[in-house]
């Protein structure tokens, strides 16, 4: 086998804090899969040199926590199979952060279901009133 992967950045999401989730996948022709990924980011349209986040990593998830929230940046990954076929690195960026998904908080509250019996103890000062309750 000599056919190298492919890869994609397939989502990127950013939270209140600025923090960025990327989830990336790929493929490889031949069947036997990818070993590895290292994803690299650098700031957008810099044409700098690219700073790698993860390397060689069988995560699909990477965390990115920017130096400076307000600048935008741009990512790149590339693919290993079990082969040591490495994909063909480009400088072209395959995502940016203005690619993301904006993520807020959500509150949830819990749903109480009423039970005759529980399976562990309820502590003593809590009381449970099933007065209503079919």
């Amino acid at each position: 086998d000599d056919v190298p992967p492919s890869t994609a950045i397939r989502v990127i999401t950013r939270d209140d804090a600025g923090i960025y989730t990327i989830g990336i996948d790929g493929s490889d022709g031949d069947g036997i899969g990818i070993e590895g990924y290292t994803v690299e980011s650098r700031v957008l349209n810099s044409r700098s040199a690219w700073t790698t986040l993860e390397e060689n990593t069988a995560a699909r998830t990477i965390v990115f926590n920017p130096p400076d929230p307000s600048v935008q940046y741009e990512f790149r990954v590339i693919g290993i199979d079990a082969l040591g076929n490495v994909e063909a690195v480009s400088d072209e960026a395959k995502a940016t952060s203005e690619d993301a998904v904006e993520i807020r908080p959500a509150l949830y509250f819990p749903v109480i279901r009423w039970e005759k019996e529980y399976p562990f103890p309820l502590p003593e000062d809590i009381v449970l009133d099933p007065s209503g309750v079919d």
